[in-house]
């Protein structure tokens, strides 16, 4: 008799260890399917970078060329506002 408690006991202690086995199987594949789920999130974001990066590619030729303007022409009024002085007192003072 005493064996089959021994046994019991063993047995009980295997039953109680394949449920810890089962409820570390299930907290593996809920942390698998977390990361992959992130995983996912972080292809979308740098799917997304990437396109703002080929946009912002595409903006350089056109950002120089407001750049040149922008140049010339605060150049042209600041000679405006330098020689209009004296215009103004040759021909009206």
């Amino acid at each position: 008799m005493g064996s089959v408690t021994m046994s019991g006991e063993r047995l009980a202690t295997l039953e109680n260890s394949v449920e810890n086995i089962k409820d570390d199987v299930t907290e593996l594949k809920q942390d698998a399917k977390a990361r992959q789920e992130t995983d996912l999130k972080v292809a979308e974001s740098l799917a997304k970078l990437t396109a703002i990066q080929e946009q912002n590619q595409d903006l350089k030729p056109r950002m120089r060329a407001v750049e040149q303007k922008q140049w010339l022409w605060g150049g042209g009024l600041a000679l405006l506002m330098f020689i209009a002085p004296f215009v103004t007192k040759f021909f009206f003072g």
